[in-house]
């Protein structure tokens, strides 16, 4: 969130023109209400002082005044004073980030401690815990790019996995940093709104200056170069210096930005500040307003003054509210049950008071209606309490969030079927449609992990030898260990689970056969944009 005051200023400015005709009507209204002004016409000024008779002051706080000051707080907040920025409640979950990180031979370099790839990997976690909950992917390259976790909005997966990437799980050696454009793309086309490529890396390949300006050229998204390294010659024939040169002039090339590590964090504040000033900026030229419209805060005390004013006694009332005030006791009333919210707002108004700061489990307890009540348990990622309230809905919404619930859960045979019930109800439903495609890709990935025996091993190259000779016999995969069908963990839940958490042990091994897998997916690809046969060399 940014803000300033100094960036004060009105969302709708003109709605301060009603101030002019409320002023008028408060002169006059005044002025109608003074019986003696009318006499002022017939009597002689000299003669009228001495018949008025002495009174103390009448007080402001009145009702005719508490209307004109009604009146200027609502037109205030009709005006939408604003001097914050933050992304809407839709689209900041789904701007996405996607880290591109280099794992090529050089990464292990030590001219930042303890090497470029163990900083870079400390980097990632400390930006991680400065964004918090927002989408994040994460994707690893040497000679190719390779997907190691999609879009998520839970930095612990990615940090489960970030810990285990080393420059010998790559199945291709090299340093080809547009390998992972591609599959930014396919994570930035899911979300609908502009991302950024946050690319980690000390150098860039034969290729990448013009694959990354033809790019970004023709794009919303942002491309941020964070370089590992140092770029002085230490004199080693095996040493790679930072290639500080063209990485700026490719950031420059493609309107994105440059930074390199730091010892403090100052470097992860300027990617952070970059992040959310591209997606602000991105939104005001699509026409979305990302400023905080704060006149939202004004109507509690337009309600208070509006409701406190039609009572009998108003002012001996607002003299208990005072005392509420004073002594804390109003906000514990508005929190509770039986304060303010269940006085004025209906249970679904409620839940979605609480909805929308966030705390999901009170709004769950709030709601009436089924579907926000189950919305609420999946933000909360109570997924089981949501699977039993979304599948009782017959309707589209209802199918469709089942569909994402059965996702979260693993149950992507089921999720498939829920997704596919959407599609027959709405042949146009653009997000059922990428969620299938999304289920169907990780059911086939399953069925070829649980049908693989054998995982390339990495290449040797010069700068990795030593390393990856003494770290190959442990990345080979044990033939025959936990091996399952693929029907048997689709099918069977708790054995999924087990599964899951025997990967999720090593998940090295599991990142090899991952690459693996991808490269072979990638290599059939390529043949058939080419109109290769299968077994065909491309």
């Amino acid at each position: 969130m940014e803000g300033k005051m100094g960036e004060f200023h009105f969302l709708r400015p003109w709605f301060l023109v009603l101030i002019l005709p409320v002023a008028v009507i408060y002169i006059h209204v005044h002025t109608l209400k003074n019986p003696l002004v009318k006499w002022e016409k017939v009597i002689h000024p000299d003669l009228y002082r001495h018949l008025l008779l002495k009174e103390g002051k009448q007080s402001w706080f009145n009702p005719v005044n508490m209307i004109f000051v009604l009146a200027i707080l609502i037109v205030l907040s009709l005006a939408g004073p604003a001097w914050e920025t933050k992304p809407s409640l839709f689209s900041q979950d789904e701007a996405g980030l996607v880290i591109g990180l280099d794992l090529s031979v050089s990464m292990n370099q030590t001219d930042v401690q303890p090497s470029r790839l163990e900083r870079a990997k400390y980097k990632i976690q400390r930006l991680l815990e400065q964004r918090g909950n927002s989408k994040t992917a994460l994707v690893a390259y040497g000679g190719t790019g390779h997907t190691v976790v999609p879009l998520t909005h839970d930095p612990q997966i990615i940090v489960h996995y970030l810990n285990a990437l080393a420059t010998n799980l790559m199945p291709v050696p090299g340093k080809v940093p547009e390998t992972v454009i591609p599959l930014s793309e396919n994570f930035f086309s899911s979300t609908g709104v502009p991302g950024t490529l946050l690319l980690i890396t000390d150098g860039t390949g034969r290729d990448s200056q013009r694959k990354f300006q033809e790019y970004f050229r023709q794009s919303d998204h942002q491309l941020i170069v964070w370089a590992m390294g140092k770029s002085l010659d230490r004199g080693a024939a095996d040493y790679l210096p930072l290639e500080r040169k063209s990485l700026k002039e490719m950031a420059a090339r493609s309107k994105g930005k440059y930074t390199e590590v730091t010892l403090k964090d100052t470097d992860v504040a300027q990617i952070c500040k970059w992040i959310d000033r591209h997606w602000v900026l991105a939104m005001e030229e699509k026409g979305f307003d990302p400023w905080i419209d704060a006149g939202y805060y004004l109507n509690f005390i337009i309600l208070l003054i509006f409701v406190l004013w039609f009572r009998k006694g108003w002012t001996v009332t607002w003299s208990i509210a005072l005392i509420l005030i004073s002594s804390g006791s109003l906000d514990r009333a508005v929190a509770g049950e039986a304060g303010f919210l269940s006085l004025w707002l209906t249970p679904d108004q409620q839940g979605y008071y609480y909805f929308k700061n966030k705390e999901y489990e009170t709004a769950a307890e709030r709601f009436d209606d089924l579907y926000w009540k189950g919305v609420a348990h999946y933000r909360a990622k109570n997924f089981k309490a949501a699977l039993a309230l979304f599948d009782r809905l017959d309707t589209l919404e209802g199918y469709f969030a089942l569909g994402n619930t059965l996702a979260q859960s693993d149950h992507y045979i089921y999720a498939v079927k829920a997704y596919a019930r959407v599609l027959r109800m709405d042949p146009d439903h653009e997000g059922a449609r990428q969620n299938l495609e999304v289920m169907q890709t990780i059911i086939k990935q399953v069925k070829e992990l649980s049908h693989s025996e054998s995982v390339t091993a990495p290449p040797v190259t010069r700068l990795a030898e030593d390393t990856v000779l003494k770290e190959r016999e442990a990345q080979k995969l044990d033939q025959g260990k936990n091996r399952y069908s693929a029907s048997q963990l689709l099918n069977d839940h708790s054995l999924w689970r087990l599964w899951m958490r025997d990967i999720q042990k090593e998940p090295g091994k599991f990142l090899i056969k991952k690459f693996d897998m991808q490269l072979r997916q990638q290599e059939r690809d390529t043949r058939s944009q080419k109109g290769l046969p299968m077994n065909a060399t491309p």
